[in-house]
């Protein structure tokens, strides 16, 4: 079944369309509100129609953002806005007073997105937010560019900044809407947040599987960003809840993952990391259905499938 996106705000009485940029300044990610005039708004308007079009059949309960997940470049899927991972997005669109300071176009090089926000009659907020790299895009082409002016060409002096067609993603109330990955990666830092958080991560993970050694595993995935993600990806879906010694280690087995039992616990041998979070991330899996025998594969996107009736 298909249907469009549902957004938790009325496009078709919008009292406000605002335009912000989000920059980087001394105590971290902030933003501000520029000002502009009515033919910018149309403009944004005309962008977030465009992006709502770009995915205009949908399936119905779109994916949910799996920190783990290997994305294509058209995927759409949601972050639920209380997710650690969206804070940028929570703070803009919980932020009811954003000042407003035109002045931060001045310093483009601390600029890394931009940000329409719109208010409907009901006072909801929906906040559109696209990477900056083609909004400064043109600023390297200063002198460059021809204008006409009473019949003359000349060179257009001023700072120039580019819209894009469209937006990377749509905020509202309950979540973060994402039309491309690549976008979200950028402006939640997301690679950033996996990282730092790898040891608070398997801390947590550590309180339901008490018989693996996990040592190793924290060291190895502190500065291997695909493991950080599978690392968060355990974590965030309790996957490591009720997990069982016996049956993790024959899925092991089973899947080439190469582990040792010393005693009461599991050792993860440093070759077999990465295996052995696909396993708890429940991305390695065994299938016989060939008189060859069984077959072991490994899943870069994987969803549950639920009980039939």
């Amino acid at each position: 079944m298909t249907q469009p996106i549902q957004l938790q705000f009325s496009l078709s009485s919008t009292d406000a369309v605002e335009f912000g940029v989000g920059y980087d300044s001394t105590d971290g990610q902030a933003f501000s509100l520029v000002a502009i005039d009515p033919s910018v708004q149309i403009e944004l308007r005309s962008m977030i129609d465009n992006t709502l079009n770009s995915k205009r059949d949908l399936i119905d309960n779109p994916p949910k953002y799996d920190p783990a997940n290997r994305y294509r470049d058209d995927d759409y899927y949601l972050v639920d806005l209380s997710d650690p991972i969206a804070k940028v997005f929570k703070d803009i669109h919980g932020t009811k007073n954003i000042i407003t300071e035109s002045s931060t176009l001045e310093s483009p090089d601390r600029i890394y997105f931009y940000f329409a926000r719109l208010t409907d009659e009901n006072g909801q907020r929906l906040i559109a937010l696209r990477r900056s790299s083609q909004f400064k895009g043109q600023l390297k082409k200063k002198n460059r560019l021809l204008s006409m002016f009473d019949d003359t060409l000349t060179f257009v002096e001023n700072d120039v900044f580019t819209l894009n067609d469209d937006f990377d993603c749509l905020v509202d109330a309950a979540h973060v809407h994402v039309f491309r990955p690549k976008g979200f990666d950028v402006l939640a830092q997301t690679q950033q947040k996996v990282m730092a958080s790898v040891r608070a991560n398997i801390d947590l993970i550590k309180g339901d599987i008490e018989f693996v050694k996990f040592e190793n595993i924290i060291d190895y995935a502190s500065s291997h960003v695909s493991s950080a993600r599978l690392v968060a990806s355990i974590q965030s879906r309790g996957f490591a809840r009720g997990v069982d010694k016996h049956k993790l280690l024959n899925l092991c087995q089973k899947t080439g993952v190469s582990v040792e039992e010393i005693g009461d616990s599991i050792h993860v041998h440093e070759q077999s990391i990465v295996g052995f979070l696909e396993v708890l991330d429940r991305r390695r899996y065994e299938i016989e259905i060939t008189e060859s025998g069984p077959e072991s594969y490994r899943a870069s996107i994987r969803e549950k499938i639920p009980p039939t009736n």
